[in-house]
């Protein structure tokens, strides 16, 4: 799936950024407008990408108990994205203290 032409053919079916950056020069790329502000976004100085701390035990546990539905509570208003991000660092920074001590 993660060779071009698999990754090519799947992500242009679904309409999603290909994880295969040799991907980036067929042409269905520049045929989706949501795809090319993507790629203009990451091409930006002061784009960051963020990758998951997926190596860390209570990460997915994390993820589905805590920060989905604080992500949810953040956009109706019921909690600031600096709540939902402190809340986040002290339960990412408990699961590595934990992960670090195993």
């Amino acid at each position: 799936m993660c060779g071009h032409e698999a990754n090519s053919y799947w992500n242009q079916s679904i309409g999603q950024l290909p994880t295969n950056t040799a991907c980036y020069e067929d042409k269905w790329m520049s045929e989706m407008q949501h795809i090319q502000c993507a790629v203009e976004t990451m091409e930006k100085d002061n784009c960051v990408t963020y990758t998951s701390p997926a190596y860390l035990p209570e990460w997915g546990n994390i993820t589905t108990t805590y920060i989905e539905p604080a992500i949810q509570s953040v956009m109706s208003g019921d909690m600031t994205a600096k709540e939902l991000l402190d809340m986040w660092a002290e339960y990412l920074n408990e699961a590595y203290a934990n992960y670090m001590a195993e």
